[in-house]
């Protein structure tokens, strides 16, 4: 009898010690679960704000898209009942952190209009007296209208910069530099372009009328469904470049030298080319060849 009630001991112990265990072990799973759910949480939010900061380019695009994030971690109180503290906790700072951010942006922003209003004024003041502008006042416009007109551009260099739609209505321009420029559906009226080098850019579907260009330089570039019209070019070189389905209308070329581009499809109708040299130029499907009889092209 006392060795039947020893072994129920045994095991009512044996069993007391597994349940114990198993206890320990659900005990540590669920911690570990827990910190794998609040590593989780911090890196999603992390790539969220991350994903933020780079995508977006405009201030006010950033900063409605931080209001968006601090809304949708105000909004995660219900979920946050069923986690541990230190998820709370975690999402507490990272909506004090996002504040903070959208805080410094508006100070930024704020900074940022205190620069440009005189900046802007004196860029009106140089269009008024036609003095020429700086490179600083070049990017503002940039980024504000891309509206040149009456402009003096004159011995910059603009290399690398996105000029895409803007309007150079009456400019002056003179030694410019666009290397890997973009000018695409660009407008040069009534311009005066002088010993500006276009060079790895593109002028795509840009409009040149009324205007005069010298001594200037079009190397590796595209001008694909370009208009030139009215215009006159003196001494002006187009190396290597692309002119497909350009439009030459009523323009004169003189003294110009055209080497190794893609005359292809272009239209033309009263142009005239004089002490020009197009030699090595492609003409396939264009007028230009047929008007004028040029040979060795």
């Amino acid at each position: 009898m006392p060795e039947i009630i020893n072994l129920q001991k045994n095991t009512i112990k044996n069993i007391k010690e597994q349940i114990k265990l198993e206890i320990k072990n659900i005990k540590s799973n669920l911690a570990q679960k827990e910190e794998n759910h609040i590593k989780n949480e911090e890196e999603e939010v992390s790539k969220k704000i991350l994903n933020t900061l780079s995508n977006q380019k405009e201030d006010k695009n950033i900063r409605d898209s931080l209001r968006t994030l601090i809304s949708d971690l105000k909004n995660t109180n219900t979920y946050t009942k069923n986690i541990n503290e230190d998820t709370k906790q975690f999402y507490k700072e990272t909506e004090n952190t996002l504040n903070k951010l959208l805080t410094t942006i508006e100070n930024l922003n704020n900074k940022k209009e205190k620069i440009d209003k005189p900046l802007n004024n004196s860029i009106q003041k140089k269009i008024k007296q036609s003095k020429r502008i700086s490179k600083e006042e070049v990017i503002y416009i940039l980024e504000t209208s891309k509206e040149f007109s009456g402009l003096n551009i004159s011995n910059l260099d603009l290399s690398d910069l996105d000029f895409s739609n803007s309007n150079f209505k009456k400019c002056n321009l003179n030694n410019i530099i666009f290397n890997n420029s973009i000018l695409e559906e660009c407008t040069f009226t009534k311009s005066i372009l002088t010993k500006v080098k276009f060079k790895n850019s593109t002028l795509n579907k840009s409009q040149f009328e009324n205007s005069y260009l010298k001594q200037s330089i079009i190397e590796n570039s595209h001008l694909e469904n370009i208009t030139i019209k009215k215009c006159a070019l003196l001494e002006v070189e187009i190396k290597n470049s692309k002119l497909i389905s350009a439009e030459l209308y009523l323009s004169n070329f003189q003294n110009c030298q055209f080497a190794n581009s893609n005359f292809n499809k272009t239209k033309t109708r009263l142009f005239s080319l004089s002490n020009t040299d197009i030699s090595n130029c492609s003409f396939e499907n264009s007028k230009i060849r047929k008007h004028y009889l040029i040979k060795d092209c």
